[in-house]
């Protein structure tokens, strides 16, 4: 998983793991993350086992948002409004006494009372469900990884009911996990699903949370891909903005120079736009600081 989730590999693809040489000799600096005291398989098989799980890391903060119900009860509570509104420019308009439409105080209509009465008592209502499915509807779509990872756990355990763990196939699916830098956040998954392969006994041993002795099941703490992710990350921007200068200093045709200018701000663009979500605005305010900062470096550099 992506910030220090967990990787669960598809269940009954099971190969004994045959940890490295060095395993019960780590490197200078890396220590064995601490068990915890109590294991997933420490508690009952079911749903005792599975909020273990879901409680271990944000990553398994999975659940759905009811996008449909909540539309419907909006809608309902919508209409129920209308009519009230409705009812309301009706009491007006056949008001017998027109003092009582100039003076809250003196008013003494009582169907007026009412029908005011329920609808701030319903507007309310409408309001708060308003409020909370914006929240709901805030946070992040679940990650295809990270519900893969849990359904599979759920069909290795066989503990949960099959109707019960369906959830997990609806396509309104949202997770608790913040995702703070979309673009660092997909290189940690990548690496972490790259390092897992290539060095499964040490990833499980010194980067991860044993929440199960199932060697199976790891959450790696994301620490050493993280540091790599940004190490990457601070390479390929490097790269970005020597490359075209290096280039332009070696070529003296002007015409060439703009060539290389204006593909090295579009592979900047399709980089941005294809590993962030940044808005069309902020795509361009920064595809035209890259240009400019290019730019000035190919200026200085050629003494123009």
């Amino acid at each position: 998983m992506r910030n220090g989730g967990g990787i669960l590999p598809c269940w009954g693809d099971y190969e004994k793991q045959t940890p490295p040489d060095n395993a019960d000799n780590p490197p200078v600096g890396v220590h064995p993350i601490q068990r915890p005291q109590r294991q997933i398989e420490d508690f009952q098989p079911g749903y005792p086992q599975l909020s273990t799980l879901v409680g271990a890391h944000d990553t398994f903060q999975i659940y759905r948002r009811f996008a449909n119900l909540r539309s419907r009860l909006l809608l309902y509570k919508q209409d129920s409004l209308s009519v009230l509104e409705k009812r309301l420019n009706e009491v007006d308009d056949n008001e017998a006494s027109p003092l009582f439409l100039g003076s809250r105080r003196r008013d003494r209509n009582e169907t007026r009372q009412q029908v005011l009465a329920r609808i701030d008592t319903e507007l309310a209502e409408y309001d708060n469900l308003i409020e909370r499915t914006a929240r709901i509807n805030a946070f992040c779509p679940a990650p295809g990884r990270d519900t893969t990872s849990l359904q599979n756990w759920i069909n290795g355990t066989g503990s949960i009911a099959r109707a019960e763990s369906r959830y997990l196939a609806e396509n309104d699916l949202f997770t608790l996990k913040s995702s703070d830098d979309g673009p660092l956040l997909r290189l940690e998954e990548h690496l972490e699903s790259l390092f897992t392969k290539l060095f499964r006994g040490f990833f499980r041993k010194y980067t991860a949370f044993e929440v199960s002795r199932d060697h199976q099941v790891f959450i790696p703490t994301g620490l050493l891909v993280k540091r790599i992710a940004r190490a990457v990350m601070a390479a390929v921007t490097t790269i970005l903005i020597l490359l075209p200068m290096l280039m332009c200093n070696y070529l003296q045709n002007p015409t060439t120079r703009i060539i290389i200018i204006a593909v090295s701000v579009l592979i900047f663009i399709a980089i941005l736009s294809g590993i962030s979500k940044a808005k069309s605005m902020e795509v361009f305010v920064a595809s035209a600081t890259y240009a400019t900062v290019v730019m000035v470096f190919i200026s200085n550099g050629s003494g123009n």
